[in-house]
């Protein structure tokens, strides 16, 4: 199970209702570190450039549910993340857990959640805590 969610940064227009795009903010998945959007078009290279834009005036987070949150509570589905310990030998369909990191592009994190391996295009930085930082289209 997934979720993502967005940043509005301005309300819709009381005249004809368009609103500017929102911005990816990143996905929350299960088990893995939550993967927050590296946008440097937007000047948003780390969680604390997404926290400043977070908390500015008329800024409204919400997730792909409709669901508004604060920038307090988005902190912590970034930053507080748990994992389930791993009972299994290895993932259904796998033959190994190795064989699950290779095809997921994974690596094993000292927390029990799934890390985003660090590649071009696909991963460039881990955070210092349970958030990777994702470039491109992931949604």
């Amino acid at each position: 199970m997934s979720t993502n969610y967005f940043l509005y940064e301005s309300p819709a227009c009381p005249t004809c209702g368009h609103q500017k795009e929102p911005l990816h903010i990143g996905k929350s998945s299960f088990g893995w570190c939550f993967g927050l959007h590296y946008l440097p078009e937007e000047g948003l290279f780390s969680l604390e450039d997404w926290v400043a834009r977070w908390s500015l005036p008329g800024a409204v987070i919400r997730d792909e549910y409709g669901d508004a949150h604060t920038p307090a509570r988005m902190i912590a589905i970034v930053t507080q993340r748990r994992s389930l310990p791993r009972l299994e030998k290895h993932p259904y369909g796998y033959k190994s857990w190795d064989d699950f990191y290779s095809r997921n592009y994974a690596v094993p994190d000292g927390s029990g959640l799934l890390r985003h391996r660090i590649m071009e295009n696909f991963c460039v930085a881990h955070g210092a805590g349970t958030w990777d930082m994702l470039p491109g289209y992931f949604r």
